[in-house]
């Protein structure tokens, strides 16, 4: 299924190649999909060899050696059409995003970033440069260069909801805790049933004593556009433990936990229900259930000090 979402510019765009090529592009990701690796990757060869000037065939032999765990391989074929045709950009940035799906993050940077001193203002390249950078030094950890990249391409595209909600969500995996809250309000401005911004947003608010009640309304609002999802019910539950409303939270929080056992957050927020409707019993076993989790440090704090 994968494989056919990866080839799907190749219908989309099938009527720009020469009708061999084309024929014989069409043969390769039929063979793929069938699992036909050495006939699917004979056929994107001669669709490469038919029409060089469309780099489908090229990445369909790339995508063959993928699906075939040769990561090695696919990437040598890339870097030697690279050597050969060191004008293409388009087959460095192919490069790049190669080494970003094998987890070669820095290697997959600095390709990035040569490309965009490069672009000499295009804006297509250009946008689509700096989200692929800001998807690395996300991955990367590293959320102030993740931002600026991010920002960088939403000044391009600055009516992408999802690309703006992107940023909001480096912002707060950053700690930026007031940027993200007004970058979230941002994104509801382009996209008001955004239920993943709603949610986030409500989160962040509950943090703050002063903001509770706008916090439980979007919290609630997040829950009708994103119905069953654990993270929003969790969201509505903890802000009603942060309002003291420990009776209705422990329902919904007991029923998150249902749903998602191994999430030691979710169970710390039901601990802190259960603490407040004084079932001290109830509330040490999801303490320490979500110890079993493996909480990151800062939750774990939190729970220890909830225990003591």
């Amino acid at each position: 299924m994968l494989l056919a979402m990866v080839f799907a510019g190749i219908l989309l765009r099938a009527q720009q190649a020469p009708l061999p090529a084309q024929a014989r592009l069409q043969s390769g990701l039929d063979l793929l999909n069938q699992r036909r690796y050495a006939e699917a990757e004979e056929a994107f060869r001669d669709a490469y060899r038919l029409d060089p000037s469309d780099l489908r065939g090229l990445m369909g032999q790339v995508e063959v050696k993928v699906a075939e765990n040769q990561f090695d391989g696919a990437f040598q074929l890339l870097q030697d059409e690279v050597d050969k045709n060191p004008g293409r950009s388009e087959l460095r940035l192919e490069l790049g995003k190669l080494a970003s799906r094998a987890g070669r993050l820095d290697q997959a940077a600095s390709q990035f970033q040569t490309l965009v001193k490069e672009t000499n203002r295009n804006y297509a390249a250009a946008n689509n440069l700096y989200f692929l950078l800001g998807d690395l030094y996300d991955r990367l950890g590293n959320y102030d260069s993740a931002a600026t990249n991010l920002r960088r391409a939403l000044e391009l595209r600055p009516r992408d909801a999802g690309l703006a909600n992107r940023l909001a969500m480096v912002l707060q995996k950053g700690g930026k805790k007031e940027d993200a809250i007004r970058q979230y309000r941002e994104v509801l401005k382009l996209d008001p049933d955004n239920g993943l911004a709603t949610n986030n947003l409500a989160d962040l608010l509950s943090e703050s004593d002063s903001d509770l009640n706008e916090a439980l309304i979007l919290a609630r609002r997040a829950r009708e556009l994103l119905p069953g999802v654990p993270e929003t019910e969790d969201t509505l539950g903890w802000i009603y433990c942060r309002l003291k409303r420990f009776g209705e939270a422990v329902p919904l929080l007991d029923a998150v936990v249902h749903k998602a056992p191994g999430d030691p957050a979710f169970r710390f927020h039901l601990g802190t229900a259960l603490q407040g409707t004084s079932d001290k019993a109830g509330a040490l076993v999801q303490f320490m259930k979500a110890l079993e989790c493996n909480p990151p440090q800062d939750l774990e704090r939190k729970i220890r000090a909830a225990i003591e």
